[in-house]
C-alpha cells in the first residue's frame, strides 16, 4: 500500500542509502517470493509477507476507487454494500478538502466564526495594549488577538 500510495519517497536502507519505495517494495516482494520458494532462511513465514503485500495492493485499489474487479462483481453476484461508503476516504475521488474547525473550550463557539478580522482591528488592540496594558483588554479583544497570532505562526 505505502509503494502504491507514495512510490517516489525515499526509504533509507540502514540509514543511509535511500532508496525509491516503489523499487525497495518491488525488490522486498522479490525476494521474499524467493525465499519462500527455495525454503532458505527458515523461520520466517515469507508467504505471510507476500499475503500482507497482497491484501495491501488490493486494500489500496478499493479506496482509491480503482478495482477493476468492481463491475463485474456487481453484475455477477449483484449490488454489494460499499464498506467505505459513508465514511471519510482519504483518496476517494471528488472529494473536496476542508478545513478543521476549531472550538473554544469555554463558549463552545467556533474559533474562526468566519468574521474577518482587519489589521485596523488589531493595531487599535496593540495601541490599547501600549496605553492600558494587557489587562485593560476585554475578553473579545484578547480572543482577536489571540486567533490573528495563531494565524500568523
Amino acid at each position: 500500500a505505502f509503494g502504491m500510495l507514495f512510490p517516489n519517497r525515499p526509504i533509507y536502507l540502514y540509514f543511509l542509502l535511500p532508496i525509491r519505495a516503489k523499487f525497495f517494495i518491488t525488490g522486498f516482494i522479490i525476494l521474499e517470493l524467493f525465499y519462500g520458494v527455495t525454503g532458505s532462511a527458515t523461520g520466517v513465514a515469507h508467504f505471510a509477507h507476500l499475503g500482507g503485500a497482497a491484501v495491501g495492493f488490493v486494500y489500496t485499489l478499493a479506496i482509491t476507487d480503482t478495482l477493476p474487479l468492481r463491475d463485474w462483481w456487481s453484475r455477477t453476484f449483484g449490488s454489494v454494500r460499499n464498506p467505505f461508503e459513508g465514511t471519510t476516504r482519504p483518496f476517494g475521488r471528488d472529494q473536496e478538502i476542508h478545513d478543521a474547525k476549531f472550538y473554544d473550550i469555554k463558549t463552545g463557539r467556533p474559533v474562526d466564526d468566519g468574521d474577518e478580522v482587519t489589521q485596523e482591528v488589531i493595531d487599535a488592540i496593540l495601541d490599547k495594549i501600549s496605553t492600558g496594558g494587557y489587562q485593560s483588554l476585554t475578553d473579545e479583544e484578547r480572543r482577536i488577538l489571540n486567533e490573528a497570532s495563531r494565524k500568523i505562526h
